[in-house]
């Protein structure tokens, strides 16, 4: 396994982490208006 290949899977984790919270956010705030 290198180390490259690491990184790319910590990013794309990351990055969909990401994404979610924002979604979520945008859901919440919505919500309240």
């Amino acid at each position: 396994m290198s180390h490259s290949y690491i990184i790319k899977e910590l990013l794309y984790i990351n990055f969909n982490f990401y994404e979610d919270y924002f979604e979520r956010r945008k859901k919440q705030s919505s919500n309240e208006s």
